[in-house]
């Protein structure tokens, strides 16, 4: 009600919380929680595309975009080039998913990579998708939906933040798999913003390397 009339944000309740309500014995509740993970885990099986078949390194797939209402979440396509130019050098095999929101960023990097990069974009449906990132070793993306994807089959994933805030992350919710964000540093004032455009150039984004990263993805994947 809150969210649907006021558009104030509320905090779903977790199954534990939930229970917890139904009057039901805090110890039987507690037992249970303690020998049974409560992790979201999205069922998956093996893709169509057979990844690991294809590739004999470290994959890492890539989502450069955002919905079409929160451009201030994108981290930018030459940041991203950036960053693939990186991973290649490192022996990195480099995935590019999304929708048909991204494939003019992904005909920019395919153009400049050829076949180094392995494009998937605008050619899975979410259950493809969903397959294809429990083949991979790492996720990297904006604040999105494909970042919770990944998680969902236990991927690892690296979140970049920009307008909006770090408590969205895949990392503090129930998900398995290591988790990791980037966020822009304490000077940078206006972050989270939640402003659907930047009003402004980009700041929050500018603030977050593509060095940085690249250091953490290798240490992640210890290439």
């Amino acid at each position: 009600f809150l969210q649907k009339v006021f558009k104030i944000k509320v905090k779903s309740k977790t199954v534990k919380e939930i229970l917890e309500k139904c009057n039901l014995n805090q110890n039987n509740i507690d037992k249970y929680f303690k020998e049974n993970d409560d992790f979201i885990r999205l069922p998956h099986f093996k893709s169509e595309f057979d990844l690991r078949a294809k590739f004999d390194k470290k994959i890492v797939a890539i989502s450069t975009g955002t919905s079409e209402r929160w451009l201030s979440k994108k981290w930018g396509i030459e940041r991203f080039t950036k960053l693939i130019d990186g991973l290649i050098k490192s022996d990195i095999q480099v995935v590019l998913v999304g929708s048909s929101l991204e494939v003019d960023d992904s005909n920019i990097i395919s153009e400049k990579f050829n076949e180094k990069v392995y494009n998937l974009v605008n050619k899975t449906n979410l259950t493809q998708l969903k397959n294809v990132l429990s083949e991979i070793d790492l996720f990297i993306g904006n604040d999105s939906g494909p970042a919770h994807i990944a998680a969902g089959v236990g991927t690892q994933t690296i979140t970049i933040f920009g307008s909006t805030d770090i408590k969205h992350c895949v990392k503090f919710m129930e998900y398995t798999g290591e988790h990791f964000y980037f966020k822009p540093s304490e000077k940078i004032k206006c972050h989270p913003c939640y402003k659907t455009k930047c009003p402004t150039k980009m700041e929050c984004m500018d603030d977050i390397k593509v060095n940085d990263v690249l250091e953490k993805v290798i240490r992640v994947l210890d290439v």
